[in-house]
């Protein structure tokens, strides 16, 4: 009974490491807020340079759930340690600025934790837009996912932070 009064209460933060993203961060914010099941969005501002604090700042100003975080020391790692280190949920999920999170994103990583308390993380496919290979790889994912090789769960060694989540005790 503990265990499931427990995995009722998860909670969902997001974690955005950003850098000069003026260009995507309102679409990435605005994807994240139709998502009810994130309790919190952190945008961690790591010296831009361009309008992107601006913008964090006013989504932050009109939505109780996005917080403006700021990281000095140059880099995505502390980046996103820092807004590792400021969440407030027990499972992160981390992506990109320019990450094209899709309807029910939030509720199958949250889904996820609910039904595997034994995984510490997860990672979901990431398809690139800005690549010269974008439409030769979606085309070799998509051609996998309905061959059914994506339709399950299995142990990999690391997880792309464009798309993945991870429980904060770990």
């Amino acid at each position: 009974m503990q265990d499931i009064e427990h995995l009722s209460t998860n909670r969902l933060s997001v974690v955005v490491p950003v850098f000069n993203e003026e260009d995507a961060v309102s679409d990435c914010i605005e994807r994240l807020l139709t998502q009810p099941e994130i309790d919190e969005i952190l945008i961690v501002d790591n010296n831009s340079t361009d309008g992107t604090a601006s913008i964090i700042q006013e989504f932050a100003r009109k939505y109780d759930k996005v917080r403006y975080v700021f990281e000095a020391r140059q880099g995505v790692v502390h980046a996103r340690n820092a807004g590792f280190d400021a969440s407030t949920g027990n499972i992160i999920g981390r992506i990109d600025a320019d990450t094209r999170v899709q309807p029910g994103w939030a509720s199958a990583v949250k889904a996820f934790f609910q039904r595997s308390t034994a995984h510490s993380a997860v990672a979901g496919l990431t398809y690139l837009f800005e690549s010269p290979f974008a439409r030769i790889h979606r085309y070799a994912l998509d051609r996998q996912v309905k061959q059914g090789k994506f339709d399950c769960e299995r142990q990999v060694l690391a997880v792309a932070g464009a798309n993945m989540a991870i429980r904060k005790s770990a």
